[in-house]
């Protein structure tokens, strides 16, 4: 099997060394890396030169949608980073088949912990969620909500069942910048979303919690094996993704809703703060 990696940034590397790992042979196509693996600037260009198997998109949000629908339109299943795509994009996303084939990269719902805790009762108990994540350094506030904060949203939802946002705040101090986003649980029961960047060379924290129960969970490597694996399976399969574009546009939605809570407390020109 041959998998086309679009975007060969940090994500991208990871993408392309797990696939090999699993066997898989990989070009990528980027305009801004130099490595063995770029062949070809854009991915037009790949798809039209070679055959592939299937396709990863590991470009920043704003190129996600464009990319899945060139892709689509190649015939090849796709398995994209998260987010969907970017702020201001969730309508446009909406135009997408409900049963495309696209897989959402959500890699924590392959955490062996979670997992665990997801066997174990379906709503459950109001937990606290604390995991590692790679550190980002200067990373701007709505690339640390659209990147970052969409893996705790799912994690919650797909835990807890559905997720109301209420409230978000975001803040900046010494040790780096924090969203807060507060919301209920289908159950009625609060959460809150606390997620910040220390500007330090130690691991970055996010943290969902709600008021009475707690789990410490590390980042974990055989989640990203593990998340392949089942996208490998299910293209050979031909059997739906999961999580698939109904995960992606759900997440997306609330990412959208907490932008428009903040923007309506902070201002219209929130959105471009860096």
């Amino acid at each position: 099997m041959r998998a086309l990696i679009i975007g060969l940034g940090r994500a991208g590397k990871r993408h392309a060394r797990i696939a090999q790992s699993l066997g898989l042979q990989v070009g990528a196509a980027d305009p801004n890396v130099a490595d063995p693996l770029v062949r070809w600037p854009y991915a037009s260009q790949a798809l039209e030169q070679e055959h592939w198997d299937c396709a990863v998109i590991a470009t920043p949000p704003v190129l996600h949608l464009v990319q899945v629908c060139l892709c689509l339109d190649a015939g090849l299943p796709v398995l994209c980073e998260k987010p969907l795509c970017a702020l201001g994009q969730l309508e446009e996303a909406k135009q997408l088949p409900a049963d495309a084939r696209v897989m959402m990269f959500f890699n924590y719902r392959f955490h062996p912990a979670l997992l665990n805790m997801r066997q174990r009762a379906s709503p459950l108990p109001k937990p606290e969620w604390e995991f590692t994540a790679w550190q980002h350094r200067e990373l701007p506030s709505w690339g640390l909500l659209t990147d970052h904060c969409s893996h705790d949203l799912d994690i919650l939802e797909w835990l807890a069942g559905p997720l109301q946002v209420t409230g978000t705040q975001y803040t900046t101090a010494d040790w780096g910048e924090c969203w807060d986003i507060e919301g209920t649980t289908a159950a009625g029961e609060p959460f809150h979303i606390s997620e910040g960047v220390e500007n330090q060379p130690i691991d970055r924290f996010a943290i969902l919690s709600t008021p009475t129960h707690w789990a410490a969970i590390p980042r974990n490597e055989q989640m990203y094996e593990d998340a392949w694996n089942h996208f490998i399976h299910s293209m050979k399969e031909n059997q739906p993704f999961s999580p698939g574009i109904k995960d992606g546009i759900r997440i997306q939605k609330l990412l959208e809703e907490v932008a428009d809570i903040a923007t309506q407390r902070h201002g219209k020109d929130y959105l471009n703060k860096e």
